[in-house]
């Protein structure tokens, strides 16, 4: 235990820790008295202790001798701690437990980088799959069920190559093989095209991409699949075959020197040189250097002068800080034309002790700069001639505006100058503003979005870019901005967030959205009439309409029980639609079980009335599962509690509500 990495202890059977190594006192943040004191329940996370408990009870009640748990710990200074917990008993003779042997290996990082990429793969328009190594389906992201139609419970388990068409199977499974046996070697470019089986038998084409991952033991953990619709594109290949080609090619489309380099640092850990990792033919080209020549060689043997210009600290700073590093104007002894140059440089530090570095050699616009500066007059010229609103004020208060206010906003020079440019704000981005104000006086420059009134009274969204007025003299409470209207951007995003939350043909809530809000609803325990139920909904009859008018009369009669839910329950309640002909109630706010059956009746003899459909009378029924929310209950869990009383319903003869109560 003392020379352990892991973090190991002895505990007793009633939660005591009896023994406990460095490795766990500096995980948790505890000195070892401190964790003495405590038990182990104390430092286990609320969400995560009843599990934990339950297994723990299980071993004390010898029904088993150990177990494993990912659990959360918490950490001294507040935060959460992801453990691998792998816990053991010893007994006693009469087969009691004496004490428990537990080791604890820390996952945060882990989880929260499977948590980050698990959320691009939610969120992604690509399908993303986890294979085991044994070649079957581990986990895949929820957006399949909308492309292929395959939900996880049809594909978990099985091998993905029964989905492709039997005459593209020899090639798929060569592909496959070959990613399976090269230790993590990139596909061809483009991935290999293919045509996958979609639940309801049909194919399309796809585009897919496999990966291995390979473990610090140089052993195959698993193989990401990635599979993209190329439907109308089957003739066509993608741009980039992995991360690193997608990288030299982004880097060779910049027209500007671009370099990735990785710090050298000393014994005491400061960084004293950068060794370059990839640089793009403007780098070459620059340094007269084959990309050959560059790669792997010292940042100082090729630009020695950043180090006596300060160049190296800052960019040291910049890997340190991991913050976007941005130089203007710097004058530079150009040691390859032997004189002094101006460059604009942009630098951005990595976790892995990399610093991405572009640089622009802005001489002439630095000369024009200067020259422009000695002349007021020319400044004006340049401002009031912009397509953007230029501005600049003291405190709260514009100084100047330029004549494209009138273009844009209606306004005069005469109405903005000397008053605050709060009055022209709505209300609700006031604080906002505040907020940027102090920034920008801070010698921060700030880009933010918010509503101005124009003449008329009307507001326009409009994107503002502000930064400090720089003055000789020292800290100003000056700044200088520009504004540009941005309505059709907003309208457009807008427009996007709705069509990612609503089903376009009925106007519900989406799938993933629907599961949202139920989250967010919340598990505490409640008061009465406070409490969340979900109304698991299955329409009753739907196929054979489908079958006997067609799916634009299925359409209609999807678009019309949509309707008659919303009309029946409240305006605060969530109606989404889960699957084809399934829908997901969420009452938020009933009394009791009984009300939330009400609710489901009125809902089920709405969807019943006769519908008028391609000049026909068209009914069809629903069943319907009913259940309230357990606090702390996991919305997977209640779900499927509804589903169950749904399918209970069915076989009560179809066009029933069972309720099911949650468990004690």
């Amino acid at each position: 235990m003392a020379n352990s990495a892991v973090g190991m202890m002895l505990v007793a059977p009633d939660g005591a820790f009896l023994g406990v190594n460095a490795a766990l006192c500096q995980m948790l943040g505890l000195d070892e008295p401190s964790l003495m004191r405590s038990t182990w329940q104390q430092l286990t996370h609320a969400d995560d202790l009843d599990i934990d408990v339950a297994l723990t009870n299980e071993i004390l009640a010898g029904k088993r001798d150990t177990y494993r748990l990912l659990k959360r710990y918490l950490h001294a200074d507040g935060s959460v701690i992801w453990g691998d917990l792998f816990v053991a008993c010893v007994r006693t003779s009469d087969g009691a437990v004496d004490y428990f042997v537990s080791q604890i290996v820390d996952m945060t990082a882990h989880v929260q980088l499977r948590e980050h990429y698990e959320l691009l793969a939610d969120n992604g328009t690509d399908v993303v799959y986890l294979m085991a190594p044994d070649r079957t389906l581990r986990w895949m992201s929820p957006n399949a069920e909308s492309g292929l139609g395959w939900t996880a419970d049809d594909l978990l388990g099985t091998a993905l190559i029964d989905l492709v068409h039997p005459d593209d199977r020899d090639t798929i499974q060569r592909a496959r093989d070959e990613v399976y046996t090269s230790q993590g070697e990139p596909n061809p470019v483009g991935g290999t095209i293919t045509r996958i089986r979609c639940k309801d038998g049909t194919y399309v084409w796809m585009s897919v991409k496999s990966t291995t991952v390979i473990d610090d033991k140089g052993q195959m953990t698993s193989a990401v699949v990635v599979m993209r619709n190329v439907d109308d594109l089957v003739t066509a290949r993608l741009s980039a075959e992995n991360d690193e080609e997608l990288l030299r090619v982004t880097m060779g489309a910049v027209l500007d020197p671009l370099v990735l380099v990785t710090s050298v640092r000393d014994a005491a850990g400061s960084v004293v040189d950068f060794v370059y990792a990839e640089v793009n033919d403007a780098a070459c080209e620059y340094l007269t250097m084959s990309r050959e020549q560059l790669m792997g060689s010292r940042m100082l043997d090729t630009l020695p002068g950043i180090d006596t210009s300060g160049l190296l600290a800052i960019y040291a700073r910049a890997v340190d800080q991991e913050e976007p590093t941005v130089v203007d104007d710097f004058r530079y002894n150009n040691e390859l034309l032997g004189e002094p140059r101006y460059y604009d440089i942009r630098a951005r530090g990595a976790s892995n002790d990399r610093l991405s570095l572009t640089w622009r050699d802005v001489t002439d616009r630095h000369s024009a700069a200067a020259t422009i500066a000695a002349s007021e007059r020319q400044f004006r010229t340049l401002a009031e001639n912009a397509s953007d609103v230029v501005l600049r004020a003291t405190g709260d208060r514009m100084d100047w505006v330029s004549p494209s206010l009138a273009r844009m906003l209606g306004w005069s020079f005469e109405q903005w100058v000397g008053r605050s440019l709060e009055e022209f704000m709505h209300p609700d981005d006031i604080a906002q503003a505040h907020n940027n104000l102090l920034q920008v006086v801070n010698g921060s420059t700030v880009i933010t979005r918010m509503r101005l009134r124009d003449s008329d009274g009307d507001f326009h969204w409009v994107e503002i870019h502000a930064g400090p007025a720089p003055d000789e003299k020292g800290p100003t409470q000056a700044f200088v901005a520009s504004f540009r209207t941005i309505d059709n951007v907003v309208e457009f995003e807008s427009e996007l967030l709705r069509r990612a939350r609503y089903d376009d043909l009925t106007g519900a809530l989406k799938r993933d959205e629907v599961l949202r809000r139920l989250v967010e609803t919340g598990g505490s325990r409640r008061h009465p009439g406070h409490y969340s139920a979900v109304l698991f909904c299955d329409l009753d009859g739907f196929k054979a309409i489908n079958d006997r008018l067609g799916h634009a009369a299925g359409d209609a009669v999807l678009k019309s029980v949509v309707d008659r839910i919303r009309v029946t329950v409240r305006e605060g309640d969530s109606v989404g639609r889960t699957g084809g002909d399934e829908f997901l109630v969420i009452l938020d706010g009933v009394h009791d079980l009984g009300d939330a059956f009400s609710v489901a009746d009125k809902v089920r003899r709405a969807v019943v009335a006769p519908l008028y459909v391609e000049s026909e009378i068209v009914k069809v029924g629903m069943s319907i599962g009913v259940t309230l929310r357990s606090p702390g209950e996991d919305a997977d869990v209640l779900i499927a509690r509804a589903d169950r009383a749904m399918y209970d319903a069915k076989r009560k003869g179809r066009g029933n509500v069972v309720t099911v109560p949650p468990p004690t």
